[in-house]
């Protein structure tokens, strides 16, 4: 299991590349649609077993497409109970990248505890090679002490500081700092290493969400004295992006903020009066610095309105 900070994709892809002996399947744990079932029944798949060749789904007693009702768990137990009682060899290299978004996203629609539970299981089975990645800082709390010790992780630190790149990782990626977002307090993470990881997010959204951010980070640096960090008050932020055509409606506002929160580039504080809500940067000030130095660079600064038709 390779941990730390930074994309690890390349270090598992290449790892899988060298595997000299067996096969190898790659999942992407943040693509859409992936799930812990679907894993299990692409590994029993490349292994051919139910009688047949591999990849011969007719000849497997479960199929991929059963769904995510009853049929869908009975699938999946049958794959795993054929892989558990698969011999040693010949073996498969499983190589997932983002194993904690699939631990966490559910079994196929099932719940997380059944999803985590099944990669487990699934890492037990004689035939299976398992290397994963994880990004979330409490990535081991999603495998009790049973699930834990079925799969007997080796956790590997594995920082790379390396951008974040395509869609699917940039939606697995943890918040920046989720204790200091939680607490609302500046990030733990070095200013420049903060900061890159900011900008990697920022550099996959549209223009007008990347002009709302930088509304935001400037609030953050101009009240950020002894009482703590500054923000803007949902309410002036909406009325300040609307003013600026960065946002038609309150809904389209609020997409944008939930996206920054989901990574945990703005956090937000109940600071009481008629605007509710304070939104603020949890990074920083320098990091805030250096992400609006860049924001500012692209004609996204606080002043600014930002280019292009897209919400």
């Amino acid at each position: 299991m390779l941990y730390g900070f930074g994309s690890k994709r390349a270090l598992l892809d290449a790892f899988a590349a060298s595997c000299p002996t067996g096969g190898v399947l790659v999942v992407d744990g943040g693509a859409p649609g992936a799930s812990a079932r679907a894993a299990v029944l692409a590994a029993a798949r490349a292994l051919g077993l139910g009688g047949g060749p591999a990849g011969a789904d007719a000849a497997l007693p479960f199929t991929a497409g059963a769904g995510f009702g009853p049929g869908a768990r009975r699938s999946q137990a049958a794959a795993l109970a054929a892989l558990a009682a698969a011999p040693a060899e010949p073996h498969l290299t499983l190589a997932v990248h983002g194993i904690d978004r699939l631990a966490s996203s559910g079994a196929g629609g099932g719940s997380t505890d059944s999803a985590a539970a099944a990669l487990a299981a699934l890492a037990a089975c004689p035939p299976i090679r398992l290397a994963s990645t994880s990004d979330h800082v409490n990535a081991p709390l999603l495998w009790d002490a049973a699930g834990a010790a079925a799969a007997a992780w080796l956790w590997v630190d594995a920082t790379t500081l390396a951008p974040y790149g395509g869609r699917a990782e940039l939606s697995r990626l943890p918040p920046l700092d989720p204790a200091g977002a939680a607490a609302g307090c500046a990030g733990s993470a070095g200013p420049a290493a903060a900061a890159a990881a900011a900008a990697s997010v920022l550099a996959s959204l549209v223009p007008h969400a990347r002009a709302v951010f930088a509304l935001i980070a400037s609030a953050t640096l101009e009240g950020g004295g002894g009482g703590g960090p500054g923000g803007m008050a949902f309410d002036d932020l909406f009325a300040t992006a609307r003013a600026r055509f960065l946002a038609p409606s309150e809904a389209a506002l609020r997409a944008h903020v939930g996206e920054f929160r989901d990574h945990g580039l703005v956090a937000a504080a109940g600071r009481g009066g008629a605007g509710g809500e304070v939104l603020f940067v949890p990074l920083a000030r320098e990091a805030v610095v250096r992400l609006l130095e860049g924001l500012e660079g692209e004609g996204f600064g606080g002043g600014g309105g930002g280019g292009g038709d897209d919400w």
